[in-house]
């Protein structure tokens, strides 16, 4: 494989159809613009813009791009970020020669592994890294598709063997079950997949299997919004082990169900209570209550759910006291 430096015509290089970025977004255009693929790598964000500040202030990028040269094409394989604010100078300045070209590293026909390492270099472990649900899609193509041993794919982009074995589980999940549940007009959010990377932690995965939900579950209640925010994964194992948390949050969602994991246990005197002295407690409390009590319980959903679940609870009492005196 044979490599030199020179300044290619800015029109003879495209972007790298197998940069993660560019990828996701090929799922969804059949032939998307430059305009669009620019998009994808983040035209717009604080970062691109910051780039793109410090690219014109010193008239050119001083790390060339990384360029793989075959059948014809000038594929850029690492760079693409700085090819598309080139792209934008030239628009911008046509008259300005120092964006007509650019400075790369050729490669003449490099193959698919070390294609795969420069890539994993320079952006899983490198300055500017994909989004998590890109680093995913790319680890799952290079374990699945390129067959990369995981000794090797770990060296390569570090961490360990279960963090690289967790997004590719998260990935697949994503791809097969959450993806396939959206409505045709629906948008995929790639941001969803840090909920999917988080219940694949063993505390989150045990709970599910142990109360016996599966991922077509988890997946549901991704599509349902149930976790607001994202972080509130992790504390599936506190909300499935806790009977009425869990009904909370099958009904709402995981804030709400947080209400009763955190509230304090029943007090010895209100456990030894009968129902009855109970429902009489609670009519003298609902008759006395004030409105400014009224309206603090208005603005408090941990208590309106309590109210609310109280109120389903007395109902099925009801209707099995009424079933039993038919019989």
């Amino acid at each position: 494989m044979r490599n030199e430096f020179g300044n290619l015509p800015l029109e003879n290089v495209q972007f790298d159809p197998g940069n993660p970025r560019v990828a996701l977004l090929l799922e969804n255009h059949d032939d998307p613009s430059d305009v669009v693929v620019q998009r994808a790598l983040g035209a717009g964000e604080q970062g691109f813009i910051k780039l793109k500040q410090a690219i014109k202030e010193s008239s050119g990028i001083r790390i060339p791009i990384i360029v793989n040269h075959s059948e014809g094409k000038y594929t850029a394989i690492e760079g693409n970020t700085r090819l598309a604010i080139y792209q934008q100078f030239r628009r911008e300045y046509p008259n300005e020669e120092c964006w007509a070209t650019i400075p790369a590293i050729i490669h003449e026909n490099m193959d698919s592994r070390v294609i795969s390492s420069i890539r994993l270099n320079a952006h899983l472990v490198g300055v500017r890294s994909w989004t998590p649900y890109a680093k995913a899609a790319y680890l799952h193509h290079l374990s699945v598709i390129e067959k990369l041993p995981m000794s090797e794919l770990v060296a390569e982009c570090g961490g360990n063997g279960n963090e690289v074995l967790r997004h590719i589980a998260a990935f697949e999940q994503v791809q097969n079950i959450y993806r396939p549940m959206l409505d045709a007009d629906e948008e995929f959010d790639p941001h969803v997949f840090s909920q999917f990377l988080e219940v694949q932690m063993p505390r989150p995965d045990r709970a599910m299997k142990d109360e016996g939900f599966g991922k077509e579950h988890f997946a549901q209640w991704v599509k349902d919004d149930k976790f607001d925010p994202q972080n509130l994964v992790r504390k599936l194992p506190e909300i499935l082990s806790n009977q009425r948390a869990r009904d909370v949050f099958l009904r709402k969602n995981a804030k709400e169900a947080m209400t009763f994991v955190e509230k304090p246990g029943l007090s010895d005197a209100l456990r030894d209570a009968s129902l009855i002295e109970l429902c009489d407690a609670c009519v003298d409390k609902a008759v006395n209550l004030t409105r400014a009590e009224t309206r603090y319980l208005g603005e408090d959903s941990g208590a309106t759910a309590s109210i609310h679940y109280a109120q389903l609870e007395l109902a099925r009492v009801l209707a099995d006291i009424k079933l039993t005196s038919e019989q």
